[in-house]
């Protein structure tokens, strides 16, 4: 939605800097859910991460910056933890134990839950543990999505010691390499 030109001006004199926001809402990233994945390239991606993050918010440079954010809140730089898509998740939980490396998934939101634990999960039921994802090096951790958090801030301190919890265990994994 576009700002009417008297919006605009109210913005402008409260000196909120409109194109800013024009900006990254209209940068999207395409993703297209047609092809196919190259398993051998998404593990190449993904091979010096510890941590794979998977949201069902819709990927911007937005929703980037604020997971880039959240990971270094715990201490995580940009190469520990790889942005992965839902297709991207999809196949990673499908690999065997010998295909990949212990990772630590942590999975935002209804969507990505559903995606690995089936159409009847939710956030709810599965935060608060860590579940290993059978016949893969995989140890999920769940929280709420970035959407979610949005609509209630209330979750945000929950949210909080999800992140805490991923800390920990990637400190962990980090020991064991």
């Amino acid at each position: 939605m576009m700002p009417s030109s008297t919006q605009i001006s109210l913005l402008q004199a409260m000196g909120i800097p409109v194109w800013k926001l024009r900006s990254i809402a209209e940068e999207k990233v395409e993703v297209s859910v047609n092809r196919p994945l190259d398993t051998s390239a998404l593990l190449a991606r993904i091979s010096n991460s510890i941590i794979l993050v998977s949201h069902d918010s819709q990927i911007s440079k937005q929703t980037n910056y604020l997971l880039q954010a959240m990971m270094s809140t715990i201490g995580l730089s940009g190469a520990a933890a790889c942005f992965i898509s839902l297709a991207e998740l999809d196949v990673l939980t499908k690999l065997k134990e010998r295909e990949i490396e212990q990772k630590i998934l942590f999975l935002m939101g209804d969507g990505a839950v559903k995606q690995v634990f089936g159409e009847a999960s939710n956030v709810v039921t599965y935060r608060n543990n860590t579940h290993n994802i059978e016949q893969s090096n995989l140890t999920a951790i769940v929280s709420f999505g970035l959407d979610e958090l949005m609509i209630n801030p209330q979750n945000k301190a929950l949210a909080w010691q999800d992140l805490r919890t991923v800390k920990m265990y990637t400190n962990d994994v980090h020991e064991k390499r």
